[in-house]
């Protein structure tokens, strides 16, 4: 965001979007391929998933 123009329609756009994909990031779930049922804050469940996950496919 080095280079927004500082117009005051712009940075209230940008405020809009940046919010909106807030929105989206904090609700969204990730659910298990093999199981629709088991769903997942995106954020959390992302994060540790990685750390200890040690099966190629699972993380792709």
């Amino acid at each position: 965001l080095k280079a927004v123009n500082h117009n005051d329609n712009d940075s209230k756009e940008i405020s809009d979007l940046l919010s909106k994909l807030e929105d989206i990031y904090s609700t969204t779930k990730v659910c298990e391929l093999n199981n629709s049922k088991k769903c997942y804050p995106l954020d959390r469940y992302l994060l540790r998933f990685m750390q200890v996950e040690t099966d190629y496919d699972s993380l792709l």
